[in-house]
């Protein structure tokens, strides 16, 4: 894993910030199979880790989330889920002698499906309005990127100048800004020539990503 020589080599030696919580994202949702076991595994190793090194991380939050129950014949067992995700995380921390988590996602899920509602149409908006914001300043600050029109996503997908990969083209930008974005060539061949932003932030963090983005572009 990069996160814990990342913590050390960045987080760590800057007195800006202080490591409270761990986030994870495992791509399958929280699925009873072999394969999200041993993912969230891999998590709670990691939280162990940095546990050890950092006292004050005391918070886990796993992403995925549960799957929408869409038809009456759906017979997920959530309950079983929520109670064998908290138990494998707190057997792991026993076995490794460290202070069991703060662990959201559980009761995250729970609170945003029953009381989410009102929030959730914030978020919305805010994130439409940080979308509108990044989509023009790109367009009017960094010639041969382009924006494609989206719809239902967080995320902003950028095209990139023909023959650029996405994948380069995101390492170069973290090696001479410090700004993390992500290739799309992980969604195949089609996706190799854009790059994707994280619009669901704070309007001052996407502000200074612009920015970042703008300078590096014009030294291309």
């Amino acid at each position: 894993s990069d996160i814990v020589p990342f913590y050390e080599n960045l987080i760590s030696k800057s007195k800006k910030f202080h490591l409270k919580m761990l986030h994870f994202f495992i791509n399958t949702g929280m699925r009873d199979t072999a394969y999200y076991w041993n993912e969230l595994l891999k998590c709670d190793a990691v939280y162990c880790v940095l546990k050890m090194i950092y006292p004050e991380l005391d918070s886990l939050n796993i992403g995925g989330g549960f799957p929408i129950k869409n038809s009456l014949a759906s017979d997920f067992d959530y309950e079983y889920m929520a109670e064998e995700i908290i138990s494998q995380i707190k057997l792991m921390c026993n076995a490794r002698g460290v202070a069991e988590p703060n662990i959201f996602a559980i009761d995250a899920t729970v609170a945003a499906f029953n009381d989410g509602e009102d929030w959730l149409n914030q978020l919305n908006e805010y994130i439409f309005e940080n979308r509108k914001f990044a989509a023009d300043f790109i367009a009017q600050n960094c010639k041969g990127l382009s924006v494609i029109n989206a719809e239902a996503t967080y995320l902003l997908w950028v095209k990139l100048p023909d023959g650029i990969d996405g994948n380069v083209f995101a390492q170069r930008l973290k090696e001479k800004t410090g700004l993390f974005i992500i290739g799309g060539n992980e969604y195949g061949k089609t996706g190799e020539n854009f790059v994707r932003i994280n619009l669901a932030c704070p309007r001052i963090i996407l502000e200074d990503a612009m920015e970042r983005l703008k300078k590096f572009k014009l030294t291309l």
